[in-house]
């Protein structure tokens, strides 16, 4: 603008200087002037014009035009010829002033336009500094999350190939994402197609498996379709495998839905145990059903345990008392029907007390019935006394039978020729002296070869004493007495059968003179009965069996459970160590786990009287030889072992140790000890039980625990994420609401941190991260809750701390900083210090987002002042913020 201005002036006096040198030119020349003073004035005009602009060149030709009319009315009038000269002049003039003003503003335009490109031209120039100062920071920043998402994705891999389960994640269109060993494994697929991940490759391999493919691929439908519900689906493979499917559906933190976790597992081996089980039982049930006898079974406190229809038909028992099995309420019925009910309450007593005695005899019920009944114990492998069982016969007939048979036996001796049982009379001293027809027809012996010998020579040499004392306690009885005996009898071609005797006295009778055995030939019944006694051995040892085994899965179900819902290790350790004294009540062990670096294995929690003083608390892993070898290790009398170096040389006793096996690498050791001698092989096998169920638990427990770690943890410095934080201190906020306290919340920011990191690199930066995080946590309590805010910023939340606790905590904790020393590459770097803004609940609000931004506003005001304090945010009510 000035020097536009500064032109405009001189071609004004440009102009103006025509008037003058007009006056002069009438003065010198007079007679010419009025020809040329036009064109005078006129060049004036375009001269102002060009050296002035267009102001000055309308300016100068009027100044002139107003001279050379003046000279020309002076010298002869003016005339129309010098009117018209006047308008050229003008219009020459006007002309000039618009092409000048054209001019200028072409010039105008070109010096704007080049100053405008010149400004953008610096402005972009610093914009694109500043971004590529921004992309440095922010590849910096990249390279660094990939490197930590690359270890958490080889961790998570390693963590997922660990389980035995087999595991796929689909993502929402249905592209598989991931897949581990085990799941390829477990669908046979090729490696090529494992480590694609190909959806369109793998799916056909895995449904030509299948008994039933398009029900896989139904439940696969209205899984995608419907993604929020879980899905569970047993599937059966052509080769007999059973797999059992279990999916479920997995979002983000806000609610994205990011696909769905598959899980299969291998449940052949349990179904195939589950079917034997049934079978067992339904036999066992078949073979009750069967029987002609009743049958009860009752536990050593007397509770009915089990008992067969004919059982219940033959005490005529009520239909909700078969159901029940109540001994309360079906014991009452039976002992009603009796005739001698008082006897047989005391033959019960005895029965009950005496657990090792097996008893048989007769019940003679109200209605005339008989019922013959033999009880016997049951026993487990290990001896232990289990149940007892009892057989019940209705021998009514047989046994008016019998009482028919003895009242008219002497009367109808002529009979007796011709009887199916045999018959022998003995004398006093045991010598045959007559023998029944059907003696030799059982027997094989003619009448000859039987009369005058001795009855025990007859015997089978086992029973033979047994039946002398019997028959000397008989012959000394008195007359007409009867008692029955049982007796292996050896027949002539040296075969055995089987007599039952009944022993009747009669030696005083003048007639027969003698004892008389009626015997009867139940070789075939005994056979039957002592097959039926075996079958029921085997089957109530295998009832034992599967009970204890049925115990026994559930309490490794109930541990599996329980380790599932565990949140720490330290709460499965506790639970592993109940259920170990659950299982092995007269034991004593440890258990050890191996620690993360994989050099030492240490207690972890301990059961039994000796309580783990038998071994080391903390050892190496070559020092145990079950960890050296991969499978258990005993030491007992049973075989020649070596001792762990672990165990200590004075232990007593035996023990095994089994190691716990994740996928391929030992997580942990049960080392248990016992006081027998010798570790019997079902306490062993239920060693390596419970150690394969205890590492499948603590590993996907541990896979949990890292997994959660990762989602509430900083993996910079392992303080908790600003996620945790603000969760965590709004149940703070909210708890001091109740119980009418306080919550403080501490605000730290790095003095100069980006200078740090120009001056020492981002390694430098990320040690004094890592050194920051572990001086704040060993600043505050175990209550409080030290968080990563962001960058460089930091919070501390310490629940029921007041204002002035608060601030006082703050000011320790910044001189705690600023004695804390980084060791960079053998170098100490310059001390380090922080800002810190100090708010309190419910001073300064009441909610999360007004006690950080009162935090963030007081670590503001810090940096104002100078850095390095600690500034309280204000009140609300105005009052000045304190420093320190």
């Amino acid at each position: 603008m000035g020097n536009r201005l500064r032109a405009h002036l001189g071609g004004i006096l440009v102009g103006a200087a025509c008037l003058p040198l007009t006056a002069a030119l009438v003065v010198l020349f007079p007679e010419h002037f009025p020809e040329f003073g036009w064109v005078f004035v006129t060049a004036l005009a375009v001269i102002a014009a060009y050296f002035g602009g267009w102001v000055a060149a309308p300016v100068g030709g009027v100044l002139g035009l107003a001279a050379v009319n003046w000279a020309a009315a002076d010298a002869a009038g003016l005339t129309t010829a010098h009117l018209i000269r006047s308008g050229l002049t003008l219009a020459a003039t006007g002309l000039v002033s618009y092409l000048a003003y054209r001019r200028e503003q072409a010039e105008e335009r070109r010096r704007l336009s080049h100053e405008e490109l010149v400004s953008r031209f610096e402005e972009q120039t610093a914009s694109l500094r500043q971004a590529l100062s921004r992309l440095e920071a922010e590849a910096a920043e990249r390279e660094r999350l990939a490197a930590d998402l690359q270890f958490q994705v080889a961790l998570l891999n390693a963590l997922m190939d660990a389980v035995d389960y087999g595991i796929v994640v689909v993502s929402p269109q249905r592209e598989w994402t991931f897949l581990n060993r085990r799941y390829a494994a477990l669908w046979n697929l090729p490696p090529d197609v494992a480590a694609s991940r190909s959806r369109d490759d793998a799916l056909p391999i895995i449904t030509a498996q299948l008994v039933d493919p398009a029900a896989f691929l139904a439940a696969l439908d209205h899984a995608y379709n419907h993604p929020d519900e879980e899905v569970r689906q047993e599937l059966r493979l052509k080769d007999g495998r059973v797999f059992e499917k279990y999916g479920v559906s997995v979002r983000a933190g806000d609610g994205t839905y990011l696909g769905r976790v598959w899980f299969y597992q291998d449940v052949t081996a349990r179904r195939r145990a589950e079917a034997q089980l049934r079978f067992n039982q339904t036999l066992l049930e078949a073979q009750m059903e069967a029987s002609e006898d009743g049958i009860l079974v009752v536990s050593p406190d007397r509770k009915w345990l089990l008992f067969n229809r004919r059982f219940a038909e033959l005490w005529s028992l009520p239909e909700e008392v078969v159901r029940s099995r109540s001994r309360e309420e079906g014991l009452p019925i039976i002992l009603a029907q009796l005739e001698n009910e008082a006897e047989i309450r005391s033959l019960l007593d005895w029965i009950y007390d005496e657990p090792a005695e097996s008893f048989r005899g007769n019940m003679h019920l109200k209605d005339g019935r008989v019922f013959r009944f033999y009880t016997a114990p049951v026993h487990d492998q290990a001896g232990n006394y289990y149940a007892r069982v009892w057989f019940y016969r209705d021998v009514t007939e047989l046994h008016r039978a019998e009482e028919n048979l003895r009242r008219s036996e002497l009367r109808f001796r002529s009979l007796i020729e011709r009887a199916s049982d045999l018959i022998i009379v003995l004398d006093g001293r045991g010598i045959i002296t007559y023998a029944s027809p059907s003696v030799s027809r059982i027997l094989g012996y003619e009448l000859a070869d039987l009369t005058g010998k001795p009855g025990a020579r007859f015997v089978h040499p086992d029973d033979r004493n047994r039946a002398v004392e019997f028959f000397r306690v008989r012959a000394g009885e008195a007359s007409g007495v009867s008692r029955g005996i049982q007796l292996r009898i050896l027949t002539k071609d040296g075969r055995t059968r089987v007599i039952e005797w009944l022993v009747t006295n009669l030696l005083d009778d003048p007639v027969i003179r003698g004892v008389v055995l009626n015997g009867r030939d139940v070789t075939d019944r005994v056979a039957v009965e002592a097959e039926l006694r075996e079958t029921n051995a085997r089957l109530e040892a295998t009832i034992g069996l599967l009970q204890r085994r049925n115990e026994e899965n559930q309490i490794f179900a109930d541990l599996a459970e329980l380790l599932r819902t565990c949140q720490t290790l330290d709460e499965a350790y506790r639970v592993v160590g109940n259920f170990a004294r659950a299982l092995f009540p007269s034991g004593s062990g440890v258990l050890y786990v191996v620690n993360p670096s994989r050099n030492l294995v240490e207690a972890a929690a301990s059961w039994g009287p000796a309580g783990g003083n038998e071994a080391l608390l903390v050892f190496a892993p070559d020092e145990c030889w079950a960890l050296r070898r991969g499978r258990a290790h005993v030491l007992d009398e049973s075989a020649v072992g070596i001792r762990c170096q672990h165990v200590r040389p004075d232990a007593p006793g035996s023990y095994i140790c089994v190691p716990l096996i994740g996928q391929t690498e030992p997580v942990g050791l049960f080392h248990i000890r016992f006081a027998d001698p010798v570790i019997d092989e079902d306490r062993r096998r239920l060693a390596v039980e419970l150690a394969r169920h205890v590492a499948l638990g603590l590993v996907s427990l541990r896979m949990q625990e890292a997994l959660r770690n990762q989602a509430i943890r900083d993996p910079l410095t392992g303080l908790f994420n600003r996620r945790y934080m603000e969760e965590s201190l709004e149940r703070e906020i909210r708890r001091a609401i109740r119980h009418r306290s306080s919550v403080g919340v501490i605000m730290l920011d790095i003095d100069h941190f980006k200078g740090f990191n120009d001056a020492y690199g981002h390694t430098a930066g990320d040690i004094l991260l890592q050194t920051l995080g572990r001086v704040l946590q060993s600043s505050i309590r175990a209550e409080d809750i030290a968080c990563r805010y962001g960058g460089e910023e930091f919070v501390l939340v310490l629940p029921d701390a007041s204002l002035d606790d608060t601030f006082r905590r703050a000011k320790q904790v910044r001189l705690r900083v600023r004695d804390m020393t980084i060791d960079h590459h053998g170098q100490l770097v310059a001390p380090v210090t922080v800002s810190a803004g100090v708010a309190a609940a419910p001073e300064h609000g009441e909610t999360v987002e007004a006690l950080i931004a009162a935090a963030d506003l007081a670590l503001y005001q810090a940096k104002a002042a100078g850095r390095d304090c600690v500034v309280v945010a204000p009140r609300p009510e105005g009052a000045g913020p304190a420093a320190g």
